[in-house]
């Protein structure tokens, strides 16, 4: 929140974010400025806890339920603070974009909020799968909308977490915070996909595309013959006397292609 006006440059909704109204928190974020000049650095209303931090122009607040440890809550606000103010505020133009009300560039800090305080928790042995309803990300602009465009990228219902993490080329913090905010928002959900190990059974698809493998075709062949439910991995490899290594190899690459699914 901007002191000098009392409004409100960024909201980040936790918790039912369409419900929230921006004129009721401008208001409230006013009353908790009168609280800042007399050095309150928390409140507790009914069941929220309200906590402050206050940096040259900008108060920072985080709203939030009973949690067991506040602390760390506390930590996390104070690192929010500190990534914005050597963002924007150690800037040497910063007095005077203060002086002309020129400090619409905050709204654009979510990309440094959501890897330090995620929307939701992500378990990263689940599978992220895009949901055909989505709600609006009101702060979904600029260089957030750049990154998250980068994430979606690398959804394709088939990587867990820990694969896009692993392959994609930005923070890890910055990856979760962005699939926690496609979660809260309805863009996925997080599935469980079976593991391919060598004791799955797969079946193959009525109709899957064409597959080109190191192997001759009619060895491919047999092999997709083989996958019917019935016969695991590690049994198809003994059937064809093959490393398991390799069918699990070329297992994946036909899931891929859609031309195996996994047995029911």
């Amino acid at each position: 929140m901007w002191l000098e006006t009392s409004f409100c440059l960024l909201n980040v909704p936790y918790h039912d974010p369409l419900e929230i109204d921006p004129d009721m928190l401008s208001a409230l974020l006013r009353a908790i400025q009168h609280m800042m000049n007399d050095g309150i650095r928390r409140i507790k209303k009914r069941q929220s806890t309200y906590l402050f931090e206050i940096n040259k122009d900008l108060l920072f607040v985080l709203i939030m339920q009973s949690v067991p440890d506040e602390a760390i809550y506390r930590q996390a606000l104070v690192k929010v603070k500190e990534k914005v103010s050597s963002k924007f505020q150690d800037r040497p133009e910063w007095p005077r974009l203060v002086k002309t009300g020129q400090i619409g560039m905050i709204c654009e800090c979510a990309i440094d909020v959501v890897p330090i305080l995620p929307l939701r928790s992500i378990d990263q042995q689940l599978t992220p799968e895009f949901r055909s309803r989505r709600e609006d990300i009101p702060f979904n602009i600029s260089e957030f909308s750049d990154m998250l465009d980068l994430v979606c990228g690398f959804i394709d219902g088939k990587k867990t977490v820990a694969q896009i993490v692993d392959t994609i080329p930005i923070d890890v913090n910055l990856v979760l915070g962005l699939l926690s905010v496609l979660l809260a928002y309805d863009w996925i959900e997080l599935i469980r996909v079976p593991s391919l190990g060598d004791t799955l059974t797969l079946v193959k698809e009525p109709t899957g595309s064409e597959f080109n493998s190191f192997l001759p075709s009619r060895r491919v062949e047999e092999l997709i013959h083989d996958f019917n439910g019935e016969f695991p991995i590690n049994q198809i490899a003994d059937n064809h006397k093959m490393n398991p290594s390799v069918v699990l190899f070329i297992a994946r690459q036909l899931l891929e292609k859609g031309i195996l699914s996994f047995a029911a």
